[in-house]
């Protein structure tokens, strides 16, 4: 699973361009509602308890490993999974579901559009109590969080960009993986 992170400051742009594609298909939310007016209208309702924030809205985008000849499939219910855990690591969700209070709304759409399947998440960075999630070392800790959700779904788990993200793989789920010279484009 390859992340990517986006920071925007709309909400509406975002879901219109996400629910707005012909194969899209929400697998999960903790909102109401099916169409992106509906779920802006909740988005900003949070959004005014913390009126400091410029980028409150989060586009991360899941990519599940591909290339000629090779394809990985997820079920909607996997995808779902998928985000809820990626959440929970990157702290939108809490990690245990008594305290609601430290939750971020959220989106994930699953697309193929492109010749890969890949889910989208969009969430406020502004929880439900007014906080912020913290998005210090996000890209690391996205790198971390995508590959155990992929080696525990029996994905194939992509190189990391950094032998920080490998080594605490290791150390921390037993996780082998390879470090690519690459830095792909995560984070924007």
């Amino acid at each position: 699973m390859i992340p990517v992170i986006y920071k925007k400051p709309n909400f509406l742009d975002t879901l219109k361009y996400v629910l707005g594609k012909d194969d899209a298909a929400i697998v999960d939310t903790n909102m109401m509602g099916t169409k992106p007016d509906e779920f802006n209208q909740q988005f900003l309702t949070i959004k005014y308890t913390n009126k400091a924030v410029k980028r409150q809205c989060a586009h991360l985008i899941i990519s599940i490993a591909h290339r000629p000849n090779y394809h990985e499939h997820l079920s909607d219910s996997q995808y779902s999974y998928v985000a809820r855990e990626y959440l929970k690591d990157m702290g939108y969700l809490p990690k245990q579901e008594s305290s609601v209070a430290a939750t971020s709304q959220f989106v994930a759409v699953r697309h193929h559009d492109r010749h890969h399947e890949h889910l989208h998440i969009i969430a406020s960075r502004i929880r439900l109590d007014g906080s912020l999630v913290n998005d210090s070392y996000d890209y690391f800790n996205s790198q971390v969080s995508t590959r155990r959700i992929a080696a525990e779904l029996g994905l194939e788990v992509t190189p990391t960009t950094n032998e920080a993200v490998a080594s605490k793989l290791e150390q921390e789920y037993g996780i082998i993986t390879l470090t690519s010279p690459n830095r792909s484009k995560s984070i924007r």
